[in-house]
């Protein structure tokens, strides 16, 4: 290992050890502290327990742009994370799995959402109830840039749209919305604030009937609820609004399920 050039000893690293650690990262992410550790004994690997010449940035980097190749442990995580999305998102790629997902999915913040969470502005809060798996998937999705979003096209596409935390349903500040009281009374996705059988919102004071029901115990302003009512219906994207005024829902269209092995 002495004889080794500094090209030699990253070849190493990479194809007997930090190969190693794929497997396991694929399922399950490494805690910060574990890879800060592995990333020391890389760095003095490297530098035979010297002082690193270079910037780490550029130990990480890739050969082309000048740097050793080094893989990043965290976006490696992200990236082995994303692979079970593309899975995911695949409808070809058809496996029990799926379904398990779907469960854990609806868990968050209890949304009941699965691939239209997707959609939402994930919350530190809500992750930490989930599996550590799940908790490590979701903010990998949020890493994509410039990925493009589905726009939902039919009334049903809208009505599975979250309200709160949704990147595509925000205030004039650019914040996405989210309101305890409507989230706590069950009200957390554009169909519980749509008719049924007709086009058009719900009015107000159904929407007031719904919290105050819920908060029966809890006096809660009717002008809070005005409130937040009034900023949901503004924040909602006019295309959405166009939908939902000229569609509704008969009952003849369900969400798809899973195809399942």
């Amino acid at each position: 290992m002495r004889r080794l050039s500094i090209h030699g000893r990253c070849f190493v690293i990479q194809c007997l050890i930090v190969s190693q650690l794929w497997y396991t990262m694929a399922v399950l992410p490494l805690p910060e502290w574990v890879q800060n550790d592995i990333n020391n004994m890389i760095i003095k690997f490297i530098w035979r327990n010297k002082p690193s010449a270079i910037k780490y940035n550029t130990i990480i980097g890739g050969k082309k742009s000048g740097g050793l190749g080094i893989p990043n442990l965290k976006l490696k995580g992200h990236a082995l994370a994303l692979k079970w999305l593309r899975k995911f998102f695949c409808p070809e790629y058809c496996c029990n799995w799926k379904a398990t997902m779907c469960y854990f999915l609806r868990q968050y913040g209890n949304l009941e959402l699965d691939y239209a969470l997707f959609n939402i502005h994930f919350v530190k809060s809500f992750l930490e109830k989930l599996p550590v798996f799940y908790s490590f998937l979701l903010p990998s999705w949020d890493l994509i840039k410039n990925h493009k979003r589905n726009e939902p096209e039919t009334f049903l596409e809208v009505c599975n749209e979250p309200l709160f935390n949704n990147k595509a349903i925000i205030s004039n500040d650019g914040k996405v919305l989210y309101y305890d009281i409507y989230e706590k009374a069950g009200i957390r996705k554009i169909f519980d604030i749509v008719y049924y059988v007709k086009p058009g919102v719900l009015p107000l004071h159904s929407i007031y009937d719904i919290i105050s029901t819920h908060f029966e115990d809890t006096e809660i302003r009717e002008a809070t609820v005005e409130r937040f009512y009034t900023t949901i219906i503004n924040c909602i994207p006019l295309s959405w609004k166009n939908i939902i005024d000229h569609d509704c829902f008969d009952g003849s269209v369900k969400e798809p399920n899973l195809a399942l092995e």
